[in-house]
């Protein structure tokens, strides 16, 4: 009679086998261990409400740097953003409480102050605003008197424009009486109100909005504030005078991550890009050749051999300021300078 042999276990398969069970255990529990350290932490942040100027897009970089490599995460901060819209008052939400903190136009907030809100300055993302003024080469302005009898555009009637072509032209010597300006709204591009011919001269951003004429191959000509002795901040972190008193730990830790990020974005722009297309909306930015040109023209307007600090701020730039708004006729009450902003977060 046929006996059937019985197969011997092979010790080392055996073996095998058991290593490979242990190590999966100890990843399945490696991994509920993260995910429970992790949810752990989540809860335990501290939630701030951020407003941005503008539209996400590679303006704020270094914030969606500082958020995606974990810096406000360290910090115990949570980032929750209030979307950008143009009826939304950015400087009064921030004042009464609704967001904790705000990218804003430096002019525009010290006019807000002027109107009595309790809201202040604690670091500065550009040095050297972006914000100037862009004609075509054919439109032939070389020289201060090629203005008188222009049409100098203000886009979307913005404050910011206005007082710098104040500004431009009292340092030129020119009369506003001897120019045209004309309000234009966000139904055209700045190249296409330029290419028109309804405006010989447009105010925008050079890091941004000058895209579409090296995108369209049009030779243009960039007017710089800083060329009539004009320099103002640009992107100031702002937060109330409730929270600088009540809960000074969160400003420092919000200044602290920011300013990282921005340290982090600066060195490392196609991370930060990468970073920054995850919170793009608006598909007028969403072109990473665009985004990319952004943040190579913003980064030696936000640190350079002259400005090495990144978030620093002094009286004298922003007394110049003040002063200016205040001979403009902006603020509705005068106030001290001193009491803007805040030297205190910064390291």
């Amino acid at each position: 009679m046929n006996k059937t042999k019985r197969k011997k276990n092979n010790p080392n398969a055996i073996l095998s086998l058991r290593n490979i069970l242990i190590s999966l255990l100890f990843f399945i529990f490696g991994l509920l261990g993260t995910f429970f350290l992790l949810k752990n932490q989540t809860r335990h942040l501290k939630t701030v409400k951020v407003s941005l100027v503008w539209l996400h897009q590679a303006q704020f970089a270094g914030i969606y740097t500082a958020i995606e490599k974990g810096f406000y995460r360290e910090a115990g901060l949570d980032i929750e953003f209030e979307e950008f819209e143009y009826s939304k008052p950015l400087e009064a939400d921030l004042a009464s409480g609704k967001t904790d903190f705000s990218i804003l136009h430096a002019d525009r907030m010290l006019e807000e102050i002027g109107k009595g809100l309790d809201i202040k300055a604690v670091a500065t993302i550009y040095q050297i605003s972006p914000h100037a003024f862009v004609s075509t080469t054919d439109a032939s302005i070389t020289k201060p008197e090629d203005l008188i009898g222009k049409t100098l555009g203000i886009k979307g009637d913005n404050s910011s424009g206005k007082l710098l072509y104040s500004v431009m032209l009292a340092n030129l010597g020119i009369s506003k009486n001897d120019v045209y300006f004309k309000s234009l709204d966000f139904t055209t591009t700045e190249l296409q109100d330029i290419q028109s011919g309804i405006v010989d001269m447009i105010d925008l951003y050079r890091t941004d909005q000058v895209y579409g004429f090296v995108k369209n191959g049009v030779s243009y000509q960039l007017f710089l504030p800083e060329d009539f002795s004009f320099n103002m901040y640009g992107d100031v972190i702002a937060t109330s005078e409730e929270m600088i008193k009540n809960d000074p730990q969160t400003v420092q830790k919000f200044v602290d991550a920011t300013l990282r990020g921005w340290e982090y974005a600066l060195e490392n722009q196609e991370e930060a890009i990468a970073f920054t297309d995850l919170y793009i909306t608006s598909k007028d930015y969403q072109d990473t050749a665009y985004s990319k040109f952004i943040l190579e023209n913003s980064a030696p307007l936000i640190k350079n051999d002259e400005f090495q600090v990144i978030g620093s701020m002094n009286i004298n730039r922003w007394t110049r300021l003040y002063n200016v708004m205040k001979t403009n006729k902006i603020f509705e009450q005068d106030f001290n300078i001193a009491d803007a902003f805040t030297l205190q977060f910064i390291k």
